[in-house]
This record gives structure tokens, C-alpha cells and sequence, in this order.
């Protein structure tokens, strides 16, 4: 009889849920099934090792699991195009900064002041550079009174669907001030005024945090949510972009080399 094996068990975690059901040896039968997943960008990972008055370098965030995304800012007056962290926990950020109000209070809908990292379009105030970050960043980091663009490309991996998001954003004083144009490649769909919502009301004013609800690609029109563009008419900061997707099932040469594994598996035990 031929040895079942729980080949989910050997994989490393973040495969175990795309693969299911029983390989039998003897016919090479293997199946297995697409699953969902979900992902956070949250400007705290400890890869980047980010803190406050570093430049974000568009590609920081490489190859993810399922997509690469690549972040950039575009600011409606000026030629500065520079995406920067603004450290909302860092001591010294609140006894030297500029711009308070970035560090969030707890009347929005997001009742804790714990964001960390947050990122910020920096306004062309003279600042200086060493390397990736900003000289003097306690003074000198500030956002953008004009607001401007953050674009996320999420540039999913082939096959794979961005099936929801949502996103914190901070210091927003009014409801007009803010849209989400959101896209598919294809198609785009923005959302904006009264149609941005929170799981609880949001509540706009300086200093506020507030986290939209899950929008989905379905309810936007859209096959996959591959990139979103927060456009702002005024400052404000932007955090916590969370997704949840759906890979596809797990390709034939993934269970070929499942097959390859589990018949190199047969041969020890009888060896």
C-alpha cells in the first residue's frame, strides 16, 4: 500500500493554504486548489527599517509574495516628487515637529494613536538630503499644504486578483478634500465624497485617522484592484493599505515537483 502524505505539511507556511486534497503515488494524482490571501502595507516593516525622514525608494517593497507594488507621489505644484515617513510615535517628532497634526488623535474612526509609520507628500520647504533621508527631519519633514497623489501600483503576479483594499488616512479636515480613483488596468472608478466610508462614521478633521471599509473589485466594476491613487486637495498622510486576493490554483509544474517529492519520499521507505 502506498504511503499517504500530508505534502501541506512539508511545504513552508505560506503555501500549506493553496494546497489540498490527497496525492496518491501510484496513479501521480495530485490535486490541489486556488485560495484566498491577504497582505498589509504598513510602512512599519522591519525589512525597510524605515524612521522618520526617510525617502521612500518606489521599489522598496521589491517582490511580495503575490505582487510587487511600487509607490509614488505626485504633487499638484511642484516639480518635488518625494514620498517620506513621518514617525507618528517618535518622541522627538512630537516635541520638534512642524506639523502636529499629523501625529493622529483619537477622533476619527481609528481609536488609537499606534499608526507608527505614516507616509506624507514632503513640500519643497528647502530641505536637504544625506543619502535616503532629510536633514534635520524633526523641523524639516512637513506634508504638502496642496495635497497631491500617492499612487500604489500593486502589479499582481500573473493570474493573481486584488479582490478588496482599504487604507487609513490622516489629517483630512473636510469630506471634499479627498477621492480614491481605483483601477484595473482597464477601467477606473472613483470614489469620493459621501461614498468614502468606514466600517464606523468617519469623522474629518485635523489630526483625525480614519480607515475606510473593504472595497471590492466586484462592487467597483473592476477584474482585479491592481492600483489605487489617493488624490488630496490638501495635506494629509496615508497608512495601512490592506488587500485580500485570490491566487489560482497551483500550477501542474508545482504538482510535478509534489509528484517528483513524494516518489523520492516512496523510494527511502523502501530503501
Amino acid at each position: 500500500m502506498f504511503p499517504q502524505i500530508n505534502f501541506g505539511a512539508l511545504a513552508p507556511t505560506h503555501l500549506r493554504g493553496m494546497i489540498a486534497g490527497s496525492f496518491v503515488l501510484g496513479g501521480l494524482c495530485l490535486s490541489a486548489t486556488g485560495q484566498s490571501f491577504s497582505s498589509a502595507i504598513t510602512f512599519d516593516e522591519a525589512l525597510q527599517d524605515y524612521s522618520h525622514g526617510d525617502i521612500v525608494d518606489p521599489d522598496a517593497y521589491g517582490t511580495m509574495l503575490y505582487y510587487s507594488p511600487r509607490i509614488t507621489v505626485t504633487p499638484p505644484t511642484s516639480s518635488l516628487t518625494k514620498a517620506v515617513i513621518f514617525d507618528t510615535l517618535d518622541p522627538q517628532t512630537a516635541a520638534n515637529t512642524s506639523d502636529p497634526d499629523l501625529i493622529p488623535n483619537t477622533r476619527g474612526n481609528v481609536k488609537t494613536q499606534d499608526l507608527g509609520n505614516i507616509i506624507i507628500i514632503q513640500e519643497n520647504n528647502g530641505f536637504t538630503t544625506t543619502g535616503n533621508s532629510i536633514d534635520n527631519p524633526y523641523k524639516m519633514v512637513d506634508d504638502d499644504a496642496t495635497g497631491g497623489t500617492v499612487t500604489f501600483d500593486f502589479n499582481p503576479d500573473t493570474n493573481v486578483t486584488i479582490d478588496s483594499l482599504r487604507l487609513t488616512f490622516i489629517d483630512l479636515e473636510k469630506q471634499g478634500d479627498i477621492s480614491f480613483i481605483f483601477s484595473d488596468g482597464s477601467i477606473s472608478k472613483t470614489i469620493s465624497g459621501s461614498a468614502i466610508q468606514g466600517d464606523t462614521s468617519i469623522v474629518y478633521g485635523n489630526g483625525n485617522a480614519n480607515e475606510t471599509r473593504f472595497y471590492t473589485a466586484a462592487e467597483l466594476g473592476l477584474t482585479s484592484i491592481n492600483k489605487l491613487q489617493v488624490v488630496s486637495k490638501t495635506s494629509f498622510a496615508v497608512d495601512n493599505i490592506r488587500i485580500t486576493g485570490s491566487i489560482p490554483e497551483v500550477s501542474s509544474s508545482l504538482l510535478l515537483i509534489s509528484s517528483s517529492l513524494l516518489f523520492c519520499f516512496r523510494r527511502r521507505r523502501n530503501s
